[in-house]
């Protein structure tokens, strides 16, 4: 079959600190995700698509790392998930609409499912167990959503091969891949086109989130964009991955002063 030519939502890119992240709002990264998957439906040799949920801590990695800097700015998509991006946004001179978390994706992704009756999603990952926890709640919160499986699964290249059969056999049209930060895009990169699937979502903690195995930060503290600041205090083990936030903050003020009128990536 001749592949039809992509449909696109046209939108432009915003660089901080070398990694382009999408202008974009939850509203925009649902339906450009639905396009994608028609665009499977229609033409199942079409190419397969990534996205990366970005943060702040993921640009400083990327910013160290030439292979995942590389891996992320070569996405389909890159959403704003971290409040940090949206504040480097505004000082930088190259403002977001809003967050695009990897929470809030995924839950207007279900409600989608539920209302479409066209969309399915695979759980991929997290502590077993936690993705069928997840897809039942996801069940409950939007009845008739399409769950098509769950699986845990291993982050690494030794267990591609088992997750891929058991995402094969579920034929989905979006993978929710919770390997947590880096881990998963890896995944993503190695397997989506092998997967059968349309779109892959690197999604870190919200199976954990969405099956209630860690409690969701108040709707005060994600207001103010201060989710890592109550997960910090339910872990505080994660302080060593935390310290990214002010190395990021310095960062951003530097490049401020240095760039304060730079254009906007298209």
């Amino acid at each position: 079959m001749e592949k039809l030519p992509p449909l696109e939502i046209h939108r432009p890119r915003n660089e901080i600190l070398g990694l382009l992240v999408d202008k974009l709002t939850l509203t925009e990264a649902v339906a450009q995700i639905e396009q994608w998957v028609v665009q499977k439906q229609i033409d199942p040799i079409a190419s397969a698509r990534r996205v990366v949920t970005a943060n702040p801590e993921y640009v400083m990695f990327a910013r160290r790392d030439a292979a995942l800097r590389q891996l992320v700015n070569r996405a389909d998509m890159v959403t704003p998930d971290g409040a940090g991006l949206i504040v480097a946004g505004w000082l930088l001179g190259r403002p977001f609409g809003g967050r695009v978390t990897g929470v809030a994706l995924s839950h207007a992704l279900a409600r989608r499912s539920a209302e479409s009756g066209g969309l399915s999603l695979f759980l991929l990952g997290a502590a077993p167990g936690v993705a069928e926890a997840a897809a039942e709640r996801f069940r409950q919160l939007y009845p008739g959503s399409l769950i098509a499986g769950t699986f845990a699964g291993q982050a690494g290249p030794e267990g591609d091969s088992e997750s891929l059969a058991q995402i094969q056999a579920a034929c989905p049209d979006v993978i929710l891949v919770a390997y947590g930060m880096i881990k998963q895009d890896w995944w993503v990169g190695r397997n989506i086109e092998q997967s059968g699937a349309a779109v892959a979502i690197g999604v870190g903690g919200v199976l954990d989130y969405v099956s209630g195995r860690v409690p969701l930060a108040p709707a005060s503290f994600r207001r103010m964009g201060l989710e890592w600041a109550y997960r910090l205090y339910k872990e505080p083990w994660r302080w060593r991955r935390m310290s990214a936030l002010p190395r990021f903050g310095w960062a951003v003020f530097i490049a401020a002063l240095q760039t304060p009128f730079n254009k906007v990536v298209k």
